[in-house]
């Protein structure tokens, strides 16, 4: 399953695509990026959550976070689908 985020980086958007491999460790591959090639992010990301904060093979820890927070509640309930169980629950509480 696949997950669109799209972040800032450095004063522009960036259009990621995001899949979970095994072992909680996630893959983002560049899409998009609006302000062009010259200072363009990294193409591809591998990065795994450490609790508060990402880890992975780029040394830029607050793109890695800003993904992981564009894509963690997709990935949350194991399938990545919106209308899980959980979130029907959170949808009645809320009605």
């Amino acid at each position: 399953m696949d997950v669109t985020a799209v972040v800032l980086y450095q004063g522009a958007l960036a259009y990621y695509t995001v899949s979970r491999q095994g072992d909680g460790k996630y893959v983002a591959h560049l899409l998009n990026y609006s302000k062009g090639q010259e200072l363009e992010p990294p193409q591809t990301i591998h990065f795994w959550n450490n609790g508060r904060h990402c880890s992975g093979n780029i040394e830029d820890d607050n793109l890695m976070d800003e993904i992981w927070l564009a894509v963690k509640d997709k990935f949350k309930d194991g399938d990545g689908s919106d209308f899980s169980a959980t979130n029907l629950m959170k949808l009645y509480v809320f009605i």
